[in-house]
């Protein structure tokens, strides 16, 4: 399941930070989202943001305002809409304010 996906690849994760360290080039600290990817809702993103850790965190979507053919093959059971909404969601954009959480881009990690 989801837990043995995570633990094949924490070694693999671990393995690319240190060859972004060692190339000296800009990377996330941390990575959410990707044992959920497809079901970021609401309150799943609330849940994460209550429990970031400090340094820089990137929160894994795919939103948008439909799927279809095309993807729904590679993409089965994703809800794209759900987490569109998500990201627009007067609640989240109130706890990333109250969490002092700053969005930003990879290219203002430095």
């Amino acid at each position: 399941g989801k837990i043995a996906g995570a633990l094949l690849l924490r070694p693999w994760l671990k393995l690319l930070k240190m060859q972004l360290q060692r190339a000296s080039l800009a990377h996330n600290d941390y990575l959410f989202g990707l044992s959920t990817t497809g079901g970021m809702d609401e309150e799943t993103v609330l849940r994460t943001l209550a429990a970031l850790p400090p340094g820089n965190s990137e929160i894994y979507f795919h939103p948008g305002t439909r799927s279809g053919v095309e993807i729904a093959a590679t993409m089965q059971g994703y809800q794209h809409q759900r987490e569109l909404e998500a990201l627009l969601s007067p609640r989240v954009a109130a706890a990333l304010i109250e969490q002092s959480v700053a969005r930003i881009g990879f290219r203002d990690l430095g």
